[in-house]
């Protein structure tokens, strides 16, 4: 993992629940609402039908996690 992120104020693709990661496999929890994540990935958004960069962000994004 790369970088951390509060998953209260980050809108990376990472954690959206439109880029194309169903195990949640580039995404660690660590303390609280701070998480990890790989940024150095790319998967399908599924709103945009296009590869994403997991640090990318669109004003389509919603938290897949819930707090």
């Amino acid at each position: 993992m790369n970088a951390s992120v509060d998953i209260t104020t980050t809108r990376v693709c990472a954690f959206c629940k439109y880029w194309w990661d169903p195990a949640c496999q580039y995404i660690v929890p660590h303390l609280g609402k701070t998480w990890f994540y790989n940024n150095g990935v790319k998967c399908k958004c599924i709103k945009k039908g296009v590869e994403s960069a997991s640090y990318h962000s669109c004003a389509m994004f919603k938290l897949k996690i819930e707090y």
